[in-house]
């Protein structure tokens, strides 16, 4: 009897995704669910500390390493393919699939017996827009998605259910905060890679050096020419005393309780981790001017263009300008919503959705009941 999941991961500790991904990991543990992690290692790492630890002390979850650093997207498939080829006996249920880059496998998992589960991780573009996703997508057993511009757009491209998957991490209480006037401390809690549009920030500290903040970039620099690069230009720049790399922590608590403001100037994102946390720490955050944060950050005054490093430095003055009542305004109106993507108040979000809310692990378990 088929009674294994597999779980496909380019990476165990990355970024939002693997953070939520883990969660789904330990919640099969704990329910002694028998599922295998397949992680591709798409990035150049050393040791994984999370990960050794993980596999010593889970005892239904079971992690495979494949080895896919400067590999095609075609050369990823396929070694996944040849993976699930060689294990057949492992008698694999369901799969769960959270990167577009591995939805053309889908109509093989169905041959070979596998129901699939995919999960759009992003604005939903690339899986309504790309032909071979697109069709591929089509032929998957439950679609999810954790934003709600992905979900319309899903729902209008496959004309079936989405369902919605609130993103990320357990429910935080909010941290203290002594309201400052002039803003000191600028956190900027994500990974450093491209999508993240990270030199935006840099620009605008070179740009308003005169100012007296620091910038803390906390995050794994797991693409190192990126990260060089944005290293490069702060030392060019000559603001090493303004800007600093912090690199990845797993605990993100003393970050925000220090930070004055979060910044996420990213050209992509989903219902993002970062902006909901700032909202449950009762943070403060300024956002691109993105499809998928419009529907966490209400107020245009603070978002900014992708392109633009003064329209960011706008946002923070307007900020700073804030009286104490409207500032205690902008920062709370929005931490229902925070608080309902993480399943603490579902009711707010069933007001916007007419569709299904659940959890992932629901929607494994509810697979697990067939």
């Amino acid at each position: 009897m088929k009674n294994r999941y597999l779980i496909l991961l380019p990476e165990y500790t990355l970024g939002g995704l693997e953070a939520q991904m883990r969660q789904i990991i330990y919640s099969l543990e704990e329910k002694h669910i028998l599922a295998d992690v397949c992680i591709l290692n798409t990035l150049k790492k050393g040791k994984n500390s999370l990960l050794d630890c993980d596999r010593k002390r889970l005892r239904f979850v079971d992690f495979f390493e494949l080895h896919m650093y400067h590999r095609s997207e075609y050369q990823e498939r396929e070694s996944i393919r040849e993976y699930v080829i060689k294990n057949m006996e492992r008698m694999y249920r369901v799969v769960l699939i959270f990167n577009q880059t591995y939805t053309p496998l889908i109509p093989f998992f169905r041959e070979n017996g596998i129901s699939t589960v995919y999960s759009e991780r992003s604005d939903g573009n690339r899986t309504c827009n790309d032909e071979i996703c697109r069709l591929s997508v089509k032929e998957c057993d439950i679609l999810c998605a954790n934003s709600f511009c992905a979900a319309r757009k899903m729902e209008l491209e496959f004309a079936r259910k989405i369902r919605v998957i609130p993103n990320g991490k357990e429910y935080r209480e909010r941290l203290g905060y002594t309201r400052k006037k002039q803003i000191k401390n600028i956190l900027v809690p994500c990974r450093i890679a491209p999508i993240k549009n990270l030199g935006i920030v840099v620009d605008m500290a070179f740009a308003h050096a005169d100012r007296s903040f620091v910038v803390h970039f906390v995050g794994g620099k797991d693409y190192v020419n990126y990260a060089k690069s944005l290293e490069d230009k702060v030392k060019n720049y000559g603001i090493g005393d303004k800007v600093f790399f912090t690199g990845y922590k797993e605990f993100m608590e003393e970050e925000y309780f220090w930070a004055d403001l979060v910044i996420l100037p990213s050209f992509i994102e989903g219902a993002s981790n970062v902006v909901l946390e700032a909202y449950q720490y009762g943070r403060p955050i300024i956002v691109s001017d993105i499809e998928s944060e419009r529907e966490l950050v209400t107020d245009d005054r603070l978002r900014f263009s992708t392109e633009s490093a003064e329209e960011l430095f706008k946002c923070i003055e307007y900020v700073e300008k804030l009286s104490d009542a409207k500032f205690d305004w902008e920062v709370d109106v929005i931490v229902v919503t925070a608080i309902s993507y993480f399943n603490a108040v579902k009711d707010e979000l069933k007001r916007k959705w007419d569709g299904d809310i659940i959890s992932l692990e629901d929607v494994i378990y509810e697979e697990q009941a067939r």
